[in-house]
């Protein structure tokens, strides 16, 4: 199973984001979908928030199924476009969820709640 926690501050913006596992596959040579959409979205995620002037991130994804991101700096003019990315990032997993139930597993923590989506 992959698991991710997005942790999002109070005004929208991602601050953390980890993804570890993988989603099974069906044979050992087969390409999991889950897993490689899981990838796209949070290489495009971190990617993005790393090309972005007024963005300052760490991270890295020193193996296979380890995936670790923080966005250590977000300028004021920039907080409502990291908003909106976040909420993309929100969305994607949430898709991949309904469409593959059981292989991935999220939890969102904000200053005021934790939501947990997949089982």
């Amino acid at each position: 199973m992959i698991r991710v926690e997005v942790q999002v501050d109070g005004h929208g913006c991602v601050r953390q984001l980890v993804a570890t596992g993988h989603a099974p596959r069906s044979a050992p040579a087969a390409i999991s979908v889950a897993c490689a959409a899981a990838t796209c979205l949070l290489r495009t995620a971190g990617s993005t928030l790393a090309a972005e002037i007024g963005v300052t991130v760490d991270g890295a994804a020193p193996t296979p199924g380890h995936f670790r991101l923080h966005v250590t700096a977000i300028a004021a003019d920039r907080a409502d476009w990291v908003a909106g990315l976040t909420s993309f990032l929100v969305t994607g997993f949430r898709d991949l969820i309904r469409d593959y139930p059981g292989q991935v597993r999220m939890v969102v923590r904000t200053p005021k709640r934790s939501s947990t989506y997949g089982t």
